[in-house]
């Protein structure tokens, strides 16, 4: 039986996609507006999607929403807090309206969603609960102090509620997108936008068809299957900026494979690029001489006849590119330590610290250096009792033994 999700904000934009990438995925969706009965009506025909008026920032109605929902198409047990507002101005000129419509339409809405939902999927021992934040919440932006704490909020609101539902096998997640070609972006005035895109590297807002792969890769693969580890609530951020997964966007999907580490602990993954232009890719053929003389030395040292894009990025400020090669290379040259070892050593620290592209990164090296499935398996069960016994010596203060002292 398919299962039941709903959207809010659900008729257009980014919630469009998610709605529409839901049904195509053989989902029940549910699409929740506020206001715009002919773009809802428009949307419902094209679509064949079910669109709900209700106001989210109201619990009363979020409640009497969502209980129709589940009549007329079962229990909800996936919700996508999408419905968002603005309503921009610097602090010394933004009114209480103003600064509360935003609060309670973009952060409230997700306790009025999730609280009228929880109970439910605590039951069912199941549960997909995924918050649309922003970039914003996490960098700021000017005339935005309203959105920007409210998207902040989202992000709190997220990793303190995954921790309460991983035990009932429900996950929460939030998605933290770069500016997005829909409705409420384009209404801002065409000169700020032009100093927005300006910072952005690949110098384009993303389309709001990426944001539905994000969202969808936290759901089961199939429509009526329970997830592979049911008790793990990755409480991820995935910012979904164009300048930073460029045309990498299935880098989304592989996020939440591992988000977390062994121990399933919430991660926000932030995506600094949008805030620093200096994180833009340089291709070998781009390259200035001191940028290629490290990629030549790279590949000769490695064997290989390519480069990965962590070196590209380093690439756009030379000095650190260089300083961080010879280190590496010097580091991770053959010692005391062989080449196998000190890769899994790294692989262990990446999988601690949550670092997605490194774990990918080492895993491979390890692989090349001989690592097999069986090792594997059992780095990561050391990581993961390490990291559990690590925590529970520093929960209890366990004084260090005098014979462990050198």
């Amino acid at each position: 039986m398919a299962r039941v999700s709903v959207v809010t904000g659900g008729t257009r934009g980014i919630g469009e996609a998610i709605s529409v990438g839901l049904k195509d995925a053989g989902y029940k969706v549910a699409a929740i507006y506020a206001g715009n009965d002919e773009k809802a009506r428009e949307f419902s025909e094209r679509t064949g999607i079910a669109a709900y008026k209700w106001d989210v920032s109201n619990f009363e109605a979020c409640k009497e929403g969502l209980a129709k929902v589940a009549a007329e198409l079962g229990p909800v047990e996936i919700v996508v807090n999408n419905a968002g507002i603005t309503r921009d101005g610097v602090l010394h000129r933004m009114t209480f309206e103003n600064w509360n419509e935003v609060i309670q339409t973009n952060l409230t809405s997700c306790f009025n969603m999730s609280r009228n939902v929880i109970d439910g999927m605590r039951e069912r021992n199941f549960g997909r609960i995924v918050n649309i934040g922003s970039v914003n919440g996490q960098a700021g932006q000017y005339g935005q102090v309203n959105y920007a704490a409210a998207k902040s909020g989202i992000h709190g609101f997220t990793k303190a509620l995954a921790q309460e539902g991983a035990a009932k096998g429900i996950t929460v997640n939030a998605i933290a997108p770069g500016y997005i070609d829909t409705d409420m972006v384009r209404a801002v005035p065409a000169h700020v936008l032009e100093k927005i895109v300006a910072k952005i590297p690949s110098d384009v807002s993303a389309r709001p068809r990426k944001l539905h792969v994000a969202c969808c890769s936290w759901f089961p693969t199939r429509v009526g299957s329970s997830p592979v580890r049911p008790c793990r609530s990755t409480a991820v951020s995935t910012c979904t900026d164009p300048g930073f997964y460029r045309n990498q966007l299935p880098a989304a999907w592989a996020v939440v494979g591992s988000a977390g580490g062994p121990t399933g602990r919430p991660v926000l993954l932030c995506c600094p690029v949008f805030v620093f232009k200096g994180g833009r890719m340089v291709e070998y053929e781009d390259a200035s001489p001191e940028v290629r003389a490290v990629y030549d030395d790279i590949m000769a040292t490695r064997g290989t006849d390519w480069i990965n894009n962590f070196w590209k990025a380093l690439a756009s400020h030379p000095p650190t590119l260089q300083r961080t090669w010879d280190s590496l290379k010097q580091i991770m040259a053959p010692g005391a330590l062989d080449p196998l070892t000190k890769e899994l050593v790294y692989l262990a620290v990446s999988t601690t610290t949550g670092c997605e592209y490194c774990i990918a990164s080492h895993t491979a090296g390890a692989r090349k250096a001989g690592m097999t499935d069986a090792m594997l398996g059992e780095l990561m069960a050391v990581v993961g009792m390490a990291n559990e016994t690590n925590r529970l010596a520093n929960g209890y203060r366990v004084p260090v033994d005098d014979r462990f002292k050198a």
